[in-house]
């Protein structure tokens, strides 16, 4: 599988090349005191440092089919806008305000922008980031208390590292095309979602996915992929809420790929749907009721897993009416069941061996492991120092 390269260095380097250097400062001691004014005067390439302070000023940002406001709209230029860091730079109200179609937003850029992003908080928005460009990097940013942290039609790379995500009702990071676009890559690493009731990661039609070393705290979902999406999450924990109805969810010919990903949930752990592919291995899956569902033609190979459902429950549903769908086998071999004993593993696999009348598809799990994978678990405490 083909990744995309981090580019950040490089279109930083870019930016910097021919660029000038803009301040902007409350106490009137930079080139600008607003924002918004540094980037309507600012070259493509340029820079922009942003002091320490609170930016909640809305501007007009015309998308192509409706208009709202943000506190920063950039159109068609290359920009580097950096804050003081987490803390010091707000953008965004002290309190939440009334939402009004997809505003109000933090920053909004569309119509080939390029933007790298960093040291900033912006909370209190519909939406924190809308961004309908090209390349976007977001490092050492803390989007909050809002909707949604980034809606993306990226044409190119997205890459957000060492990023917090807080109290995003809606999702973090959704990341989807339209007709047959698609972006280059999708990068996400060192992050960490607390607080919220919505999913990290919802993509559709996105390619090179990349997920590492995240940790997602009381998410009601954690990671979707969506209508052809691809990629790998790897070294990642899921801190389920009691709620936390789904973990992961793969649908319409998306592939995932799960390794060293720790996660429970108290329903559904995986959900595999409509010629979508989970493969992986080195895992620690755990759920009230461990059941990894592979509805209508999912297709699924996880090696040297732990599945251990921490109630009584199923292992594997693997639904799909006789004669309405293609034959599937589910390769389930070598994982620990949290037991050896092979009757109670059988007893816990609905698929065509347990009734061939209500399901077509068939588990494979023997030969299974008969003690834990060898290999060292990560704890909860060691991710989340992972990040911030």
């Amino acid at each position: 599988m083909k990744f995309p390269v981090i580019i950040s260095v490089l279109l930083i380097s870019a930016l910097c090349a021919t660029a000038g250097v803009l301040t902007v400062e409350k106490d009137g001691s930079g080139d600008y005191e607003i924002i918004q004014y540094a980037v309507e005067a600012a070259a493509s390439g340029d820079t922009i440092l942003v002091g320490p302070g609170r930016w909640e000023q809305q501007f007009l940002h015309q998308a192509p089919a409706w208009s709202d406001s943000a506190v920063i709209v950039v159109y068609s230029k290359d920009l580097a806008i950096i804050g003081s860091g987490i803390g010091e730079t707000y953008v965004g109200t002290d309190y939440l305000p009334e939402f009004i179609n997809q505003g109000p937003m933090g920053i909004a850029a569309t119509y080939d922008s390029n933007l790298y992003l960093s040291n900033f908080t912006i909370e209190n928005r519909r939406v924190c980031i809308y961004f309908y460009g090209e390349d976007l990097i977001l490092e050492d940013m803390e989007l909050s208390r809002c909707d949604y942290g980034l809606q993306s039609l990226a044409s190119g790379n997205v890459n957000f590292s060492s990023c917090e995500f807080d109290s995003t009702h809606g999702g973090a990071i959704l990341s989807f095309t339209e007709g047959d676009d698609t972006i280059d890559g999708l990068l996400v690493e060192n992050c960490g979602l607390t607080n919220s009731g919505a999913r990290m990661l919802s993509t559709q039609n996105t390619p090179n996915i990349r997920v590492t070393n995240c940790v997602t705290n009381n998410p009601s979902e954690s990671y979707q992929f969506d209508f052809g999406s691809f990629g790998v999450i790897e070294n990642c924990i899921h801190d389920p809420q009691p709620y936390s109805w789904y973990m992961l969810l793969c649908y319409r010919h998306s592939e995932m790929e799960l390794i060293n990903f720790r996660g429970e949930a108290s329903n559904i752990c995986i959900n595999v749907d409509t010629g979508a592919t989970v493969t992986g291995e080195g895992n620690d899956i755990t759920g009230a009721s461990l059941r990894v569902v592979l509805n209508s033609w999912g297709f699924m190979d996880l090696h040297n897993s732990h599945l251990i459902p921490s109630g009584d429950g199923d292992y594997v549903v693997a639904l799909g009416t006789p004669g309405q769908w293609p034959l599937v086998t589910i390769d389930l071999t070598n994982n620990w069941w949290g037991t050896a004993d092979a009757d109670s593993i059988a007893a816990g696999m609905i698929d065509a061996v347990y009734d061939p009348e209500q399901y077509a598809n068939t588990v494979i799990y023997e030969p299974f492991l008969i003690g834990p994978v060898a290999n060292q678990k990560a704890t909860m405490g060691n991710m989340k120092m992972l990040f911030r």
